[in-house]
This record gives structure tokens, C-alpha cells and sequence, in this order.
């Protein structure tokens, strides 16, 4: 959700974070398959400033603050992309 970031100030996901995942789940599952996820979104104030706020962003800046943000420059059409990993019991081959 780029578009929301860009207007809010939220955090981006870190590179590597999925790769980082797997090797922590290494000694107890093994990795099985992984696939996108992506649905379109046009998200006005009030649900972009919820959005933002789920995040760690959210609790870097006053309510209003954030709710100021949103509100400007009116809806915003984004993607909301999805990372689903699937994993098996026991430890992975490696």
C-alpha cells in the first residue's frame, strides 16, 4: 500500500523479510509453497487513517495527527498485497 505510506508516513516492509521468516521456522517446519495475494483497493479518510494506524506507523503519531493525513487530498486507490506461506511440521532439509 504504497500510495497509503507515501500520504501517512507509514513503514515499509523490510527486504528479506520473507526469506528471514522461513530460516526462523527452519528447525521446527518446512517451507511447502508461497503465493501472492492482491486486491485492489479505493480507500477514503477514515479507513485509511484505521489502516495506517494498525501498523507500527500508526503508534509514531497522534490519532488526529494521522486522521489529518488520511483526510487529504481525498480517497486514494491502492493494492493491498498479501505474502501467504505455507508450511508443513518438521524441520526442513537444509
Amino acid at each position: 500500500m504504497a500510495e497509503i505510506a507515501a500520504r501517512t508516513g507509514m513503514l515499509s516492509i523490510e527486504e528479506g523479510k520473507a526469506e528471514r521468516l522461513a530460516e526462523s521456522l527452519g528447525g521446527y517446519f518446512r517451507a511447502n509453497s508461497a503465493y501472492n495475494l492482491d486486491m485492489p483497493l479505493t480507500l477514503k479518510g477514515s479507513e485509511l487513517a484505521d489502516i495506517a494506524y494498525m501498523g507500527p506507523a500508526g503508534h509514531h503519531i497522534k490519532p488526529e495527527e494521522l486522521a489529518q493525513l488520511a483526510a487529504a487530498d481525498g480517497p486514494v486507490a491502492t493494492t493491498a498485497k498479501f505474502r501467504i506461506s505455507l508450511f508443513t511440521v518438521g524441520a526442513s532439509a537444509s
